[in-house]
């Protein structure tokens, strides 16, 4: 049984989750180290419009991505610059006004203007925690960066993210064909021996998203790392794994909750 799907399709629609786990993974970076409006752009006019994308970040509290970060910075110069300056050899604003220092300062550490909140992204702080960032939720109003309805866990950050000017590191292959390096080992990938179980267990006749899971981590060196739901860390990408196979008409997914997603052979 085939979808009727074509191939350029699916390697469209596999490459936009390729693009949607490497910006969950940047968002998820900037969670763990406390990332601040104020220390990525500084001095935001109230009166700016911002794009949709940019506004919800800022009203849900979540991180901005290193491009938005780019375009706001962008848009707050252009702002300025359409502000008068003041005349020459007077010092200060004139009403409404910027003067030169504040547009140098643009993209520098600093406080943020009044009527734009301060999201402080950091467990156990004031602000938006990462008990409070439901990145995977299905709701309409939520951000989709995900389809399996769990908040992931922080990554414990390696040594090369605690140092300054290194990026943490990540595998921007969602489905896994290469292990994870080990800068990069977070335990919410699969490795290619992984994935073969996962098929392995379908083919046997395991139908629960979750089960798998556990059995992967039992059998097969996937680790044992949980959501605060208990929900293994590796969960999201073994629902990937297994949304490829019905992609390809292998397998069907016959129902999902928050805690589960079961499938059955394609035909049954």
């Amino acid at each position: 049984m085939h979808t009727g799907i074509d191939a350029k399709t699916v390697q469209a629609i596999l490459k936009g989750f390729q693009v949607i786990d490497y910006e969950l993974s940047e968002i998820l970076g900037k969670v763990k180290e406390g990332w601040k409006l104020s220390n990525a752009v500084r001095d935001i006019p109230a009166d700016l419009e911002l794009p949709p994308d940019i506004a919800e970040h800022i009203k849900l509290g979540l991180p901005l991505l290193e491009r938005q970060t780019a375009k706001l910075k962008a848009l707050v110069r252009e702002h300025l610059d359409r502000l008068p300056r003041p005349a020459p050899g007077v010092s200060g604003t004139r009403s409404g006004g910027w003067d030169d220092s504040a547009r140098e300062q643009i993209g520098q550490t600093g406080s943020s203007a009044v009527g734009r909140p301060e999201p402080v992204l950091s467990g156990g702080h004031p602000g938006f925690g990462m008990e409070q960032l439901d990145l995977f939720a299905d709701s309409s109003d939520q951000l989709t960066f995900d389809l399996f309805g769990e908040p992931p866990a922080a990554p414990k950050p390696s040594a090369a993210a605690e140092t300054p000017g290194v990026q943490r590191g990540f595998t921007a292959d969602i489905y896994g064909e290469a292990a994870p390096s080990s800068s990069a080992q977070t335990g919410d990938k699969l490795t290619e021996r992984q994935q073969e179980a996962v098929t392995r267990y379908l083919r046997e006749g395991v139908q629960s998203a979750r089960i798998i899971c556990e059995l992967l981590i039992r059998n097969d060196g996937a680790i044992d790392r949980r959501f605060l739901t208990q929900k293994p860390v590796i969960y999201p990408a073994v629902c990937r794994k297994i949304d490829g196979e019905t992609v390809s008409g292998a397998y069907k997914l016959v129902s999902k909750d928050e805690n589960d997603r079961v499938y059955e052979r394609a035909g049954e």
